[in-house]
């Protein structure tokens, strides 16, 4: 958990399109992908462990932001893929108006609609990160 929160916060502090915060969001979303699999490993041996998991794994799997950061990280790890600041065209003109006004975020990400709709929503990659991260915590102390 800490792990996950130090990227976090190393990705807050990181420059726009940088090659830094591109490793510090990697090592987010493998660390935070870690927090429910170290649950698992050490915890399984508790009685009403497993009862508790199916829970908060329900509770996960309706999370958008959790399976996308699901998705992602497997991109990131199985493909190399890393869309930290990476703006499709169907964004280019958003994120450009945005960068023009002085209002785009330090570091973006494209997030699919939540499930039943379709198309894509340019984000700020720091906030949902950190919507994720919280959503993990409160499974984990919740």
């Amino acid at each position: 958990m800490r792990e996950a929160e130090f990227f976090l916060n190393s990705l807050a502090g990181a420059g726009r399109l940088t090659f830094e915060a591109r490793c510090h969001f990697s090592a987010f979303l493998s660390a935070s992908r870690s927090i429910t699999l170290a649950l698992q490993a050490t915890m399984s041996d508790i009685p009403g462990f497993d009862e508790w998991y199916r829970q908060a794994q329900a509770r996960l799997k309706i999370d958008p932001l959790a399976r996308f950061f699901v998705e992602i990280r497997n991109d990131a790890v199985h493909r190399g893929l890393n869309p930290l600041d990476r703006v499709t065209l169907e964004h280019l003109r958003e994120n450009l108006f945005m960068q023009l006004n002085h209002r785009s975020p330090t570091h973006t990400v494209v997030l699919p609609y939540p499930r039943g709709s379709e198309g894509t929503a340019l984000a700020d990659a720091l906030q949902v990160s950190t919507e994720y991260f919280v959503s993990l915590v409160v499974v984990v102390y919740g």
